[in-house]
């Protein structure tokens, strides 16, 4: 089993300029300082997310599969909760938080882009409003066309 690093949130905000440019994407920790001036949107665009979780903004622009693939190289560790950190880091892959976690590359599971939904998302509201807006939001547009078709065909 391979072991990463753990990193808390405090730890990578102190990473938030272009010397080291360290972000959060969905419970993992990625260095993309060296990216900086190769990223298509503008070195900018990762700025904006320095130092902090950029899953939102990750997921928002629809990245393909090759470039969740290339996020790979900038991989340097895992998220960790600093209550549950104790004074050693610990090692990635098991369960944190009480939620089971998976360290694969690339998965598709569960709406996530890296195979899991981080623990710290899913053990708040947070990923409660994420999984709200993943499901309810096309559930209300297929209602909708659903109600439309059904109006017009009545006409």
């Amino acid at each position: 089993m391979e072991t990463h690093k753990t990193y808390t949130a405090a730890e990578v905000a102190e990473h938030n300029n272009s010397k080291s440019c360290w972000m959060i994407i969905a419970g993992k920790v990625y260095a993309v300082e060296r990216f900086l001036s190769e990223h298509p949107g503008g070195e900018d665009v990762l700025l904006e997310t320095a130092g902090r979780d950029a899953t939102r903004e990750f997921e928002d622009v629809g990245h393909s599969k090759s470039a969740r693939e290339q996020l790979n190289e900038f991989f340097i560790g895992d998220l960790v909760e600093e209550a549950a950190q104790s004074g050693e880091k610990r090692a990635g892959g098991g369960a944190r938080d009480g939620v089971a976690t998976s360290n694969g590359a690339a998965g598709e599971e569960f709406g996530g882009a890296f195979g899991r939904v981080p623990a710290a998302a899913s053990a708040s509201s947070g990923g409660v409003t994420l999984v709200l807006k993943r499901v309810t939001v096309p559930v209300l547009i297929a209602l909708l066309v659903y109600l439309v078709r059904m109006y017009t065909a009545a006409q």
